[in-house]
């Protein structure tokens, strides 16, 4: 059987690409509305978030930013007392195409700025600041949720803001 030289490459390059997508960045449309008690308090400009996974020193997390704008002043405090955070959160859920909500397994999401600092933008009318949201997901000899949360990602159309208050 003679296997000619173009099958050889079309096959190499068809495992390069299949090997290098699975951790190819995702562009999701972003929610307008921000769900939870900070409703009518924000309003969100971006239309788009890239959400990639990322490797960090201590294992991988997703990672995504939003700008957002204050429509509303809210005057909260908000930071640590007794290493328990209180005031106001931002985190996020991912939606499938039909806008119903995809479960994520993962440990607690971080957002930057946090807690002080969204008060603080929150004090200020028309004010606009990025957030960025950071959700570690697996540690590094855990490749096999890579790959079940790359998935998970292809099947998100949509992102979602959603806000509480702690504490």
């Amino acid at each position: 059987m003679k296997i000619s030289f173009y099958t050889i490459v079309a096959a190499i390059s068809f495992f390069m690409f299949s090997c290098s997508n699975s951790n190819e960045p995702k562009s999701l449309e972003v929610i307008k509305e921000v769900e939870g008690p900070l409703n009518s308090n924000l309003e969100v400009i971006s239309d788009n978030a890239t959400i990639e996974i990322v490797e960090g020193d201590f294992g991988f997390q997703i990672e995504f930013s939003v700008e957002l704008k204050v429509s509303e002043p809210a005057n909260m405090k908000g930071g640590y007392s007794g290493n328990s955070p209180f005031g106001p959160t931002i985190e996020y859920r991912l939606l499938d195409a039909n806008k119903v909500p995809i479960k994520v397994d993962g440990y607690r999401i971080r957002s930057n700025p946090d807690l002080d600092k969204i008060s603080y933008n929150l004090g200020n009318a028309d004010a606009k600041f990025w957030i960025q949201i950071f959700q570690k997901f697996a540690d590094e000899y855990e490749k096999d949720k890579v790959k079940k949360m790359q998935k998970t990602l292809n099947k998100a159309k949509y992102v979602q803001l959603t806000s509480r208050i702690q504490g």
